[in-house]
């Protein structure tokens, strides 16, 4: 199976459609003027056909302080859940509805959820998410899991992505199963780094190297992590997250990534342009 990008009226122009803007209702449309006041997500064409609710959102739906237009995402009366993220390698596993009220109430510190689709077959309404502004949004689907992972530079240097997807096989989930949507983000051509930072990631990418045989070429090479230009050191989340989803046997024909940079596309909220004063879209999946 091959997912293949585009982002139409985001910035970046290519050709090919598994990847689609389509309104909070799910349909393919063109963003224009007139349509304006409708909520834009970054969908996967194959997941919403398949009736998987999800998206990656932008700078019109800000988690924090847009609540009032949560229902046009999740329907009336649904919330997410959201963390206090920390940029960590915390996971939590959403397997019932107490839990879900429970952690409604009180926000978990973490970085990453996983639905048990199983153990909540019968209910519906469950939704969880992330919230960015630059860091990269990740989004996993399994037919018996989803998952909704934060990947800053800490987390994912130290393996978060990599931690949920090992917990998906520890519960029996074969990885070659595994569908992966890797979201909009900083983008290494605007994404300056200091020495400390690469030191991080040339470490990560050394632990993860194992089993690095996701693409045909033999895997991610490690200066495609750190690339140094003009005297200067630029980080690239992205691919290090390929390079810890080939370690994991994922295979790469099963990886959707973004192009969007957030740094530089205004349609998304980015704490490298904006600053303090940045919001933060959400990223979500739920049944």
């Amino acid at each position: 199976m091959q997912l293949i990008v585009s982002e139409k009226n985001c910035g970046v122009s290519t050709s090919d459609s598994q990847i689609v803007i389509a309104r909070s209702n799910a349909t393919k449309q063109t963003h224009t003027k007139a349509n304006a006041d409708k909520l834009r997500m970054l969908v996967v064409d194959k997941w919403t056909q398949q009736g998987i609710r999800h998206g990656f959102g932008g700078a019109d739906l800000d988690i924090a302080t847009s609540v009032n237009r949560w229902a046009e995402v999740f329907g009336q009366n649904n919330k997410p859940l959201l963390f206090k993220q920390i940029h960590s390698d915390v996971f939590v596993v959403i397997n019932n509805l107490t839990g879900v009220e429970n952690l409604l109430q009180n926000r978990p510190e973490g970085d990453a959820w996983i639905i048990d689709c199983v153990a909540l077959k019968k209910h519906g309404g469950v939704f969880v998410g992330i919230k960015t502004a630059d860091c990269i949004p990740v989004l996993i689907v399994h037919k018996d899991y989803f998952a909704a992972v934060h990947c800053g530079w800490r987390g994912a240097a130290i393996g978060v992505l990599v931690k949920v997807i090992e917990y998906l096989k520890g519960r029996g989930v074969d990885a070659k199963d595994i569908e992966v949507a890797i979201g909009p983000g900083a983008q290494v051509h605007n994404y300056e780094i200091g020495e400390d930072v690469a030191e991080e990631f040339a470490s990560s990418y050394i632990s993860f190297k194992k089993n690095n045989v996701g693409c045909s070429e033999g895997g991610i090479a490690e200066d495609e992590i750190v690339v140094k230009r003009a005297g200067k050191l630029y980080g690239n989340i992205p691919r290090l997250l390929m390079h810890q989803l080939a370690h994991c046997n994922v295979p790469f024909s099963n990886v959707v990534v973004s192009t969007t940079c957030t740094i530089e596309d205004k349609n998304y909220f980015s704490c490298r342009r904006q600053g303090d004063s940045a919001g933060r879209q959400i990223t979500y999946i739920g049944i």
